[in-house]
């Protein structure tokens, strides 16, 4: 045994004697000679051990995680097909509805449109209209021709045969009504 092995073991020893009188204090036994037990050989420790592998986390009682995650996905393509048949069920009213009545009622126009709207309240309100109808699809030009303070005659060349009230509602910032359609011009009412 090295040396160092052999004072390991004294050490022991001797902690070992003492531990046995104070428990004979304890006790209340009568103090008997203590006989120090000769020192014993001990065998090295053994070499430290690796902790055994991380085992995998328990999962806790309950339901399968990956079923969890299957069925809301299930959910979720239900609730899609829900919202998809929906919108198609609006969108067919609308292409049958009042407005798309009232679209299909106003008049094609091709070539140059005279477009005749007031009033306006203002000359930025005017140039607002004039930059949403340049954004009408199958306009190729515009121009205000004509601006009293109050009402505007716009000149536009379309392209192509245009619903031109209906693209104008859509694009234009301003609210208005037809109040009357001839082949070449437009007479819009604001408010």
């Amino acid at each position: 045994m090295g040396g160092a092995a052999h004072e390991v073991a004294a050490t022991l020893d001797a902690l070992e004697g003492k531990l046995r009188e104070l428990e004979r204090e304890l006790l209340g036994g009568s103090p008997e000679p203590v006989v120090q037990a000769p020192p014993v050989a001990r065998d090295p420790p053994p070499p430290p051990v690796a902790p055994p592998a991380a085992a995998p986390p328990e999962t806790p009682a309950g339901p399968d995680p990956l079923a969890e995650l299957v069925a809301f996905r299930d959910l979720l393509a239900r609730s899609a097909n829900t919202l998809i048949a929906e919108y198609e069920h609006l969108l067919g009213r609308l292409r049958t509805g009042p407005l798309a009545a009232a679209a299909n009622a106003e008049p094609t126009l091709e070539g140059q449109v005279a477009i005749e709207v007031g009033p306006f309240t203002d000359v930025a309100e005017l140039l607002s209209f004039e930059r949403a109808a340049l954004e009408v699809p199958g306009v190729r030009e515009g121009r205000v021709t004509m601006y009293d303070g109050r009402d505007a005659t716009l000149h536009v060349l379309l392209g192509e045969p245009v619903a031109l009230a209906a693209e104008l509602r859509r694009v234009s910032p301003v609210i208005f009504t037809v109040a009357d359609g001839a082949p070449g011009s437009l007479v819009l009412r604001l408010g």
